[in-house]
């Protein structure tokens, strides 16, 4: 089954309207439309769907139907990865790596790879010809992309400090104004992936780029969850404790427990 065929299921089993199967996360017309497959959802508004109405995400995932015939299944596989990772759910990455790797095409390989290095926190898992692909992908004349701003955001751990602050500046030089709200929650990850690596590499220089873009986002609920891990991330630049405790217990009573793990600490 697909994504909006399961949707579509849970929510007659919940005995719910789109309406309230939306709820305050998408608009009932673009959750019609992910129901009826004429649109894609992102991972992270699906992910808020699926806790919301305590629909089991592993059993989710196991419905989906993976086939690899054409580019239409191979985004539903990297979507599925990307709802994997966001949960935190490595069995479902070495799933997909078992079932369908050898059939895969090379960028979902270096999707499954990446995923399974970033949840295993383990970088080995990257030879240096998936590294050099990679960059061959981003730095083929930083034409930016809605592909490679995606493989982007999943592959900064591999560049130094000086590269990703050099690429960042290239994409919000591109973006910093769109009104594309799918290009600016692909934006706004890799602002956080950003922030994020600058913490762990203890390279504060350029994190008012990534904090500054995520404050200018719109107030809308689609943005919020970004808006907020911006906000955590000022706070663990300013060691305000009571800010992030507030974060983290706003996370918890979201059903975002597992990837408060992931998230650094003072």
């Amino acid at each position: 089954m697909t994504i909006g065929e399961l949707l579509k299921e849970n929510r007659k089993k919940l005995n719910l309207t789109q309406k309230e199967m939306a709820g305050t996360i998408v608009s009932t017309s673009f959750y019609s439309r992910v129901e009826q497959d004429n649109t894609r959802i992102s991972a992270i508004d699906l992910l808020k769907i699926l806790k919301v109405h305590h629909i089991n995400i592993s059993d989710f995932i196991d419905q989906l139907t993976i086939k690899l015939n054409n580019q239409t299944d191979e985004d539903e596989i990297i979507d599925t990865l990307f709802i994997a990772f966001f949960n935190n759910d490595i069995d479902t990455v070495m799933q997909l790596k078992k079932y369908i790797y050898l059939r895969a095409s090379q960028t979902t390989k270096l999707y499954i790879k990446l995923i399974e290095a970033l949840l295993k926190q383990d970088r080995t898992i990257l030879n240096k010809q998936d590294e050099d692909l990679i960059r061959k992908e981003l730095f083929n004349g930083l034409n930016w992309s809605i592909p490679t701003l995606k493989l982007f955001t999943n592959s900064m751990f591999i560049y130094t400090s000086d590269e990703l602050s050099f690429l960042l500046t290239s994409i919000l030089n591109k973006y910093q104004t769109t009104k594309n709200e799918t290009v600016q929650k692909f934006i706004a990850s890799i602002c956080i992936n950003f922030l994020d690596l600058c913490y762990k590499r203890k390279n504060f220089t350029f994190w008012k780029k990534g904090i500054s873009f995520l404050f200018s986002l719109p107030s809308t609920p689609e943005l919020l969850m970004y808006k907020l891990l911006g906000k955590y991330y000022q706070a663990i630049l300013e060691k305000d404790k009571t800010t992030i405790d507030h974060i983290k217990t706003t996370l918890m009573l979201s059903g975002f427990s597992n990837y408060i793990e992931l998230l650094p600490n003072i």
